[in-house]
């Protein structure tokens, strides 16, 4: 793995242009870069990553949201609820939480409530992610999931061959 000083060299180049450039998002994932991390946290769950590199380093203010916790690779080392609230932890700002199951999905949701009433989660912290989330709805106003017709664009696919 490269260090943080080969990263900042090169990788840290095209976030830092496309937080520049006026980037609204970045999409975190479950890559593991020990040289980010010495932990071997996985970068979606780090805070040295998501606060530390992203927010503190590369100023970024936009929205950080994660790439999805439903995802195998996930869902082998930790329990949708954990995973949300080490996310959330991590200072991302939106979390795709992508479970079939409505019931899960809640479970995730509380338990980041309870982290939140308990101290865990830092309510100012809490309150500047959806801070960032209100504007960047108020910055895309006609964006809406009930507005985009994907149907033409995405073939249906079996959604049993898809978890396989």
């Amino acid at each position: 793995g490269e260090s943080l000083d080969q990263w900042a060299a090169t990788q840290a180049r095209s976030f830092q242009a496309g937080i520049d450039a006026g980037a609204d998002a970045v999409m975190t994932t479950a890559v593991v870069v020990p040289g980010l991390d010495p932990t071997g946290t996985p970068a979606v769950f780090s805070r040295a990553v998501v606060t530390g590199l992203l927010r503190d380093r590369l100023h970024f203010p936009g929205v950080i949201v994660t790439d999805g916790l439903g995802m195998g690779g996930i869902t082998t080392l930790y329990s949708l609820p954990d995973a949300t609230i080490a996310a959330v932890r991590a200072g991302n700002d939106l979390v795709l939480l992508n479970s079939a199951d409505a019931a899960y999905q809640a479970s995730a949701i509380e338990a980041v409530k309870q982290q939140v009433r308990a101290g865990v989660i830092p309510m100012d912290e809490v309150q500047a992610s959806a801070a960032r989330v209100i504007a960047l709805r108020a910055r895309w106003p006609r964006w809406a999931p009930s507005l985009l017709d994907v149907s033409a664009s995405a073939p249906v696919v079996d959604l049993a061959l898809s978890r396989r």
